[in-house]
C-alpha cells in the first residue's frame, strides 16, 4: 500500500499556530535594544477629545493623533514593559532623546495626561569630594558632563522655553513654568519609584490656574499671580515650541524609568474631567524585574505544547491513511 501524507484543516492551523507563537517569542526577545531610533509620524483617528496620544505597550508604538503630531526617540529603545529611558541626558555623551510633537496645542489652554514608572530621581551632588570633583572635570573634557546622572525630572512642555514642568528635584512632586522661574512645590506628595503612576495636569491662562492629579487625587489648584504670562507666548521661537520632552535642556535633567502613555489635549480640562482622566486604570503592564522574561517563558511553552499536538495530530493521520 502507498502512503500518502496530507495535511488537513486542523493540522494546518496548528502548524500555523505554532509559527506565530514561535514568531512572537522570537520578536520579544529581539525587541528592545534593536529599536534604538524611531521617528514615526503618528496619523490615527483619536478618542477622548485628545489631540495626540501616545502609547508605548508591547514593544510597540500605538499612538494617535490629529494634525500632525510625532515622537522622535534616541536610545530609547521599545519594551514590552513601556518606552525605557535609562541612557541619562541626551547632551551627556551617548543619551536619550524622547520629544513628543503635539502642533495643534496652545500652551495657554493645555492638558496632558502621563503614565510613567520612575527607577529613582537621583540628583549629581555639587558637595562632593575633590577626587569627585576632578572626575566631573574629566567628565567635561571627555564630553560627558556632570548632569548624566541627574534623574530628577518627569516631564517638560517646551524644549527650548520649558513653558512648564514636572520634577522631584526637592524629594517631592514640582511644578514649573517659564524655565522653573516660577515654581510650585506639593511638599506632601512624594512619588513612589519602581511604581506606575498618573499624572495629569490642566493649564488654564485665562482663570490663572494649574491644576494637578496624580493617581486621581486631586492636589491643590495653583493660582498664578496677577498679569502672569507665558514667555514662549511673548517671544514664540519657530515652530512655537509645541512640544514634550522627557529631559529639561536647561538644567540636564532626564526621566530615568518607563513611560506607557502620554495623552495632550487642546483644552484645559476642568477639575472633574482632570480627576476622571486620572483615576483611570492605569495600563496593565507587566513588571520589568522579571515578567517579561516570563512571557516569553509563557509564550515558548505554549509553542512547544503546539508542537507536540501538531506531531500527535500528523501521526494519527498517517495511520488513517
Amino acid at each position: 500500500m502507498k502512503l500518502r501524507l496530507q495535511a488537513g484543516p486542523s493540522h494546518i492551523a496548528i502548524v500555523l499556530t505554532l509559527s506565530v507563537r514561535l514568531a512572537i517569542a522570537i520578536a520579544m526577545l529581539l525587541a528592545g535594544p534593536s529599536l534604538s531610533r524611531v521617528h514615526a509620524e503618528l496619523l490615527v483617528a483619536i478618542g477622548r477629545g485628545a489631540v495626540a496620544d501616545f502609547q508605548f505597550v508591547g514593544g510597540q508604538t500605538n499612538a494617535a493623533s490629529g494634525g500632525g503630531a510625532k515622537v522622535e526617540l534616541k536610545n530609547a529603545p521599545l519594551t514590552p514593559d513601556g518606552l525605557e529611558l535609562v541612557r541619562g541626558y541626551e547632551n551627556a555623551g551617548d543619551g536619550y532623546r524622547a520629544t513628543f510633537d503635539v502642533p495643534r496645542i496652545d500652551p495657554s489652554k493645555v492638558s496632558f495626561v502621563l503614565d510613567f514608572m520612575p527607577f529613582d530621581f537621583r540628583a549629581w551632588n555639587p558637595d562632593s569630594s575633590m577626587a569627585v570633583r576632578a572626575l566631573r572635570r574629566l567628565h567635561d573634557v571627555l564630553g560627558l558632563t556632570a548632569h548624566q546622572g541627574d534623574h530628577q525630572n518627569i516631564l517638560t512642555g517646551g524644549e527650548s522655553y520649558r513653558w512648564i514642568g514636572f520634577n522631584h528635584g526637592p524629594g517631592h512632586l514640582q511644578l514649573t513654568l517659564n524655565n522653573q522661574a516660577f515654581t510650585r512645590g506639593f511638599s506632601n506628595v512624594v512619588v513612589a519609584t519602581h511604581e506606575w503612576h498618573r499624572l495629569a495636569c490642566s493649564l488654564d491662562l485665562d482663570a490663572r490656574e494649574v491644576r494637578v492629579a496624580l493617581d486621581g487625587r486631586l492636589l491643590e489648584t495653583t493660582r498664578l499671580p496677577e498679569g502672569f504670562g507665558l514667555e514662549v507666548l511673548q517671544r514664540p521661537p519657530p515652530g512655537g515650541d509645541l512640544n514634550f520632552t522627557m529631559a529639561n535642556y536647561s538644567n540636564g535633567q532626564a526621566f530615568h524609568g518607563l513611560v506607557a502613555r502620554l495623552q495632550v489635549f487642546d483644552r484645559a480640562l476642568n477639575a472633574d474631567e482632570l480627576t476622571a482622566l486620572g483615576a483611570g486604570d492605569l495600563p496593565a503592564l507587566p513588571n520589568p524585574t522579571g515578567d517579561s522574561q516570563m512571557i516569553v517563558i509563557l509564550l515558548a511553552a505554549t509553542a512547544v505544547v503546539a508542537a507536540l499536538l501538531g506531531a500527535r495530530a500528523w501521526r494519527r493521520r498517517r495511520q488513517r491513511v
